[in-house]
């Protein structure tokens, strides 16, 4: 069953560390069942569908940095 939020994140960045990329996706397992002569057999598959994929600057992602920074220590 597909989460209803993303539960995988990548960060990938460039060589000069400019750009960084920060794709969102959902990860789950599918199952596929196989037909045996002694009955089902399931085939567990795991799925990884994109959500989002944002491309920020590195001042882009500092801000978004504390941004997240600033959120979690209010919630303490």
């Amino acid at each position: 069953m597909r989460p209803q939020f993303a539960n995988i994140f990548h960060l990938g960045v460039n060589q000069n560390k400019s750009e960084f990329l920060l794709d969102f996706h959902h990860g789950y397992t599918t199952h596929n069942y196989s037909p045996k002569q002694n009955g089902l057999i399931d085939v567990p598959v795991q799925t990884a569908d994109q959500v989002a994929s944002l491309l920020l600057t590195r001042e882009g992602a500092v801000a978004l940095m504390k941004l997240l920074q600033n959120t979690l220590e209010d919630m303490e």
